[in-house]
Formats: C-alpha cells, structure tokens, sequence
C-alpha cells in the first residue's frame, strides 16, 4: 500500500509521497498570484499538480510553476473566471481539460519539453487569441480549442499527425492555422462552425473526413493543397 502525507505549505496543499510532491488544492482560497516552488520544507521536490487540484477557484489570477513540474493531471485549472497568466517552465503533459473554461487565459508560456496536450485542454478559453504550441509536441487531443470564440491565429507543429474531433469546433472568429507539413488525417468536425475561416494549406496526403469543415462556408472551395 501507499503511503501519502497531506501537508499545508504556504497556503498551498501538497501530496507527498517518497519526497516526491503533488499539489492537491489550496488552503487559501483568497490567493490570487501563485509560485509554486520547486522544493518544499528544503527537500520534498514539487513535481506535478493534481487532477482538479486548483479547479474553480475564483480569485486566482496567474500561476509560475518551476521547472520540476511535468505534468499536469486532468482539470487542474479547469474553470478558473480570473485566470490570466500561466508560466510552465518545465511541464511535459498537459491532462484532458487541465485549462477547459478559463474564460480569461490569454498569457501562456510553454515549456520547450512539453510533449503531449490532453482532450479539450484548452476549450472555452475565450480569451485566446493568438497560440503558437512549441515543436516539442507530439500529440494534441481532441477538441483542444473547442468554442475559443476569439481565437484567431494557431501554429501546430510538424511533430503532429492527426487533428482530432472537433479540435477548432465553433472557433468563429479563427482565420489562419498553420498545418504540420505531414499532416495525415483530419477528423470530424475539427474545423466546424470556423466561418471566418476563409483558406487552410493542406498536404495532398492528408485524409479529410467530410464532415471536417462542416458549416465553414466558402473554406472547402479554398483548401490549398500543397
């Protein structure tokens, strides 16, 4: 059997287990601006925040995780109104829905090891605009961007092969997407309901389900292949 401790740390709550911690929740909800340390009482070293760990906290406005922080479980911010800023120096996954409705996200700053983005990580971030995901990653989920209504500007790395269901779905205000030059499937509903989405470069390998650009307008006479 395991054994966890659960101990209070600067106001923040942390699973630990072999000197090894996780952040379970907060002891305050009135923070609003977290740095997670990468060491807590000088030896236990932070190295992932939970699954609904920091979920739905009202107050919180940004969050600077340290290098030793690799994964992020499922939900971890999810539904956080106030969140602004996000730092991620050292995250390599990021869980299904670890950012899912935080309606004012708009800073993110990447890892250079980040390798994986979970299902709907990023859905309903209505304040995003403007995303370049870093070379380093190799798989994306679906519905990543599910309902970004502003989103405008996306950069997917050459590492990715599949988009996946509903990836861009209903992300009305996208207009430009910049393709893996290996692309080889896009799903269903990926890019569904992106009406201002007006041309997309496309590998003349790629397979597109027909349902790809449902109801994206004059998209489909404008597919670039390349």
């Amino acid at each position: 059997m395991k054994y966890f401790e659960i101990v209070e740390y600067r106001g923040i709550r942390y699973s630990i287990e072999k000197n090894l911690a996780t952040v379970v929740g907060l002891a305050d909800s009135s923070i609003c601006d977290i740095k997670i340390p990468e060491y807590i009482f000088s030896n236990v070293r932070v190295v992932s925040i939970g699954d609904k760990a920091l979920a739905r906290q009202n107050q919180l406005v940004s969050v600077t995780l340290p290098a030793s922080v690799e994964t992020l479980g499922k939900n971890a911010f999810a539904w956080c109104p106030s969140l602004k800023c996000i730092k991620m120096r050292g995250v390599k996954i990021i869980c299904e829905r670890a950012f899912m409705g935080c309606a004012q996200l708009s800073e993110i700053e990447f890892s250079n090891e980040l390798c994986e983005i979970g299902d709907k990580a990023f859905a309903y971030c209505n304040s995003l605009v403007s995303l370049e995901i870093p070379e380093s990653v190799e798989y994306i989920g679906c519905g990543i961007f599910e309902g970004c209504r502003y989103l405008k500007f996306v950069s997917i790395p050459d590492r990715i092969n599949i988009i996946g269901n509903g990836s861009f779905y209903a992300c009305t205000a996208l207009i430009e997407v910049k393709l893996p030059k290996e692309l080889t499937y896009i799903d269903e509903y990926a890019f569904a309901y992106c009406v201002s989405l007006k041309d997309i470069t496309i590998a003349n390998t790629t397979v597109i389900n027909r349902d790809a650009f449902y109801e994206c307008g004059e998209t489909k006479s404008k597919i670039l292949v390349s």
